[in-house]
């Protein structure tokens, strides 16, 4: 495992450790290219949508209000705002920073150890594996038909065991 291979303190050739961290870049890049996409059209755009229409059949200020709350709460829900789902959105929040310290380290002249890169591996492939099998638990349980396209994409992608 990795844990071993960091207490070794094994050195990757410069070659190898290049092409894993423009693997890990790239894995980093689709995760929050997907993750955009599924905030922005599955939940923002299409939530509206259903604002829109729903606003339009509202006959006083009560209903407008009420409709726009709503709205809200979808929109918290399904941007893993809730408490509930508060495991989703660290996982979430990992995986940004964690792109975040890469971005740092690249721009440092200083050296990025191997132990460090392994460690980075680890990180992203334990949050995406599990953001990809808790939201398929989620959808098999029941119908989120929000969830089902982010939950493919990531199922699909998801990085094998570093």
């Amino acid at each position: 495992g990795s844990r071993e291979e960091e207490e070794k303190d094994v050195s990757l050739p410069l070659g190898c450790k290049q092409h894993r961290l423009q693997l890990l870049r790239s894995w980093l890049l689709f995760f929050t290219t997907t993750v955009h996409g599924y905030f922005m059209s599955r939940v923002v755009h299409s939530t509206e949508l259903e604002l829109r229409g729903r606003l339009g059949a509202a006959l006083d200020l009560d209903m407008i209000r009420e409709v726009h709350q709503e709205y809200l709460d979808r929109i918290h829900d399904r941007c893993f705002l809730h408490p509930s789902a508060s495991m989703l959105r660290e996982a979430v929040a990992m995986v940004l920073s964690l792109g975040l310290e890469l971005q740092q380290a690249a721009l440092s002249s200083l050296p990025i150890h191997t132990h460090t890169i392994l460690a980075w591996e680890e990180k992203y492939s334990r949050c995406h594996n599990f953001l990809a099998s808790t939201l398929q638990t989620m959808t098999a349980r029941r119908k989120l038909p929000h969830l089902e396209g982010l939950t493919v994409a990531l199922l699909h992608s998801c990085p094998s065991n570093v």
